[in-house]
């Protein structure tokens, strides 16, 4: 269900995510869904392990986890700037909307930070 707001084509949760070992995953996201306490962390599907070790999936996974570690360290600069500079990346990976929430994400916590208290876990409203 998580699949139209992230703008990708195939979600998986963490329990699937270990059975793909070496297929191109990106985390998409700590996220606490209606109806759970615990968050959860849904990975997009990319390919399988052709995919994960072209040298450009490489660059935007790492790319993607560096704005990751920005984002729930609170430097949002850092991570729109990390999200501007892989904007291409997530072009040629057909996934033009994670950036774009991203970045509105960002904007939206830079004008009204969280404060020290937050986790990090995106609260979905809607399954």
């Amino acid at each position: 269900g998580l699949t139209k707001q992230y703008g990708v084509t195939v979600a998986v949760g963490g329990a699937m995510a270990k059975r793909l070992p070496g297929f191109a995953l990106l985390e998409l996201d700590r996220v606490r869904v209606v109806g759970r306490d615990e968050p959860a962390t849904p990975y997009a599907l990319l390919g399988d392990e052709g995919v994960a070790t072209d040298p450009q999936f490489i660059v935007l996974a790492q790319a993607h986890a560096a704005m990751l570690a920005a984002y729930r360290a609170q430097d949002w600069d850092l991570a729109d700037r990390l999200l501007v500079d892989g904007a291409a990346l997530y072009e040629a990976f057909a996934i033009p909307g994670l950036c774009a929430l991203y970045r509105r994400r960002v904007a939206d916590l830079a004008a009204n930070p969280p404060g020290e208290g937050w986790d990090g876990v995106f609260t979905a409203t809607e399954k």
